[in-house]
């Protein structure tokens, strides 16, 4: 009777080892698979092309500078609009401006609708603090301009992508690190702006709207009409 029970305790133990041993073996396709599904869903070449811009984008937007000066960070809020052929900040907080980024101009207004600040660019979009953010969304040259000019990083998990690029040739005066970063197959909801001064600036987004509703909004920020040069 022992030798059987013994022999029906083994056959037990034998069938729940092959039991184990059959489902970590199934798993063990299931999970790399799963994994390189995922991240063969963005390569930079994607991600470039879903960047740029086909149809207004509205979006809110939180901005938070850390500078060295300031014993405290500043923040500021609005709204961003990302047009095919301009960027602009509406800022509500903590007082109203409206700064405009064109291939051509950059200009600033104030509450009191005033110009500011208004800049001729020698080159499309070449806004120095703004540079690869910009380029990201109006560059034209794809992978091959944008590595001629930075180091991209792309990194990517199951939940989000992250974008990091390092200029080939540092300047002073613009940022000396990017990392853009969003939901998978999303547009960005990050941005991190570093300076070479310790300084750094941090953006985050979120999407209001899309197509003709951003631009009926966009238009009303932009009235009246003749602060603005024709474009």
């Amino acid at each position: 009777m022992r030798k059987i029970a013994s022999r029906t305790s083994c056959r037990a133990a034998n069938s729940r080892f092959f039991r184990l041993a059959g489902y970590l073996w199934w798993l063990s396709f299931l999970v790399p698979v799963s994994s390189v599904v995922h991240a063969a869903d963005e390569t930079l070449d994607t991600l470039l092309t879903r960047l740029q811009i086909h149809k207004t984008q509205q979006l809110a937007y939180r901005e938070t500078r850390h500078m060295q000066l300031l014993s405290e960070p500043w923040q500021a809020s609005g709204e961003l609009f990302i047009a095919s052929n301009r960027l602009v900040i509406a800022q509500r907080e903590p007082q109203r401006s409206v700064i405009e980024i064109t291939a051509t101009h950059l200009q600033h207004i104030n509450a009191q609708n005033e110009i500011v600040t208004r800049l001729v660019l020698k080159q499309p979009f070449a806004v120095p603090v703004l540079k690869p953010f910009l380029m990201l969304l109006y560059g034209s040259g794809g992978v091959g301009q944008l590595q001629r000019i930075y180091r991209p990083e792309l990194l990517q998990d199951r939940t989000r992508w992250t974008l990091h690029l390092l200029p080939v040739a540092p300047a002073d005066d613009q940022p000396s690190a990017m990392t853009l970063s969003g939901a998978a197959g999303r547009q960005p909801d990050s941005l991190v702006l570093e300076f070479a001064d310790g300084d750094y600036t941090e953006w985050q987004f979120t999407p209001l709207a899309s197509g003709s509703e951003a631009d009926a909004a966009l238009a009303a920020v932009r009235a009246p009409a003749d602060t603005w040069p024709d474009e």
